[in-house]
């Protein structure tokens, strides 16, 4: 029986899903308890952060604070009915090409691992959001095999419309990236007309 970590908005456990990693290092909870009317809580747990100071956020408070309610919509829109799950980078390069003023300012205001290691990141709030849509029903999720730099060799969240799609069709990140012709790992292409921490990078 797995051990569930306790919510931090009801205390309770009894409705805490399986945690899913986030690309930033940080572990996503979601409780999906009602919460005094205010439904599913979602909150992220950084290993460096003590559990008494967790980040806690709940989908309501995300979407009015907004820091990631422009990511639900563009985000519904990079899995097709049908399609197989994809592995996390592949869902964030989708909604690059889908929204990419959208992707351009949280990596502006966050930052990205593609401009060196750093926490609390972009690809953070894209988590957090992907687990808000699922939290709906929206998406579904399950933690699998990493290929993606600079997560190779840890496990990684894939995402899908359906939750019954076999966990054996899987576009990876190596495929996607080898099916559009790029390396596997970060790029200057990808940097190209982003900036992050305020530096212009490949303008």
């Amino acid at each position: 029986m797995a051990d569930f970590m306790l919510c931090t908005n009801c205390q309770d456990d009894s409705q805490m899903q399986l945690p899913m990693n986030a690309p930033d290092g940080g572990v996503i909870h979601t409780c999906l308890g009602d919460h005094r009317g205010t439904g599913p809580w979602v909150f992220t747990v950084h290993p460096a952060v003590e559990p008494t100071r967790t980040v806690r956020r709940s989908p309501a408070r995300v979407e009015s604070s907004g820091v990631t309610a422009d990511l639900l919509e563009p985000l519904t829109a990079c899995f097709e009915a049908g399609g197989p799950w994809l592995e996390f980078g592949v869902v964030e390069a989708r909604l690059r090409e889908r929204a990419p003023e959208v992707f351009a300012r949280h990596v502006a205001e966050a930052g990205h691992t593609m401009f060196g290691p750093a926490s609390n990141t972009a690809s953070g709030r894209v988590a957090m959001a992907l687990s808000t849509l699922r939290a709906r029903g929206a998406v579904a999720g399950f933690v699998g095999k990493s290929t993606g730099s600079p997560w190779r060799g840890r496990t990684i969240s894939h995402w899908c419309l359906e939750g019954s799609t076999p966990r054996t069709e899987v576009l990876s990140w190596v495929q996607d990236r080898a099916q559009r012709g790029l390396s596997a790992g970060w790029t200057d292409e990808d940097r190209a007309g982003l900036t992050a921490a305020g530096t212009p990078v490949g303008v």
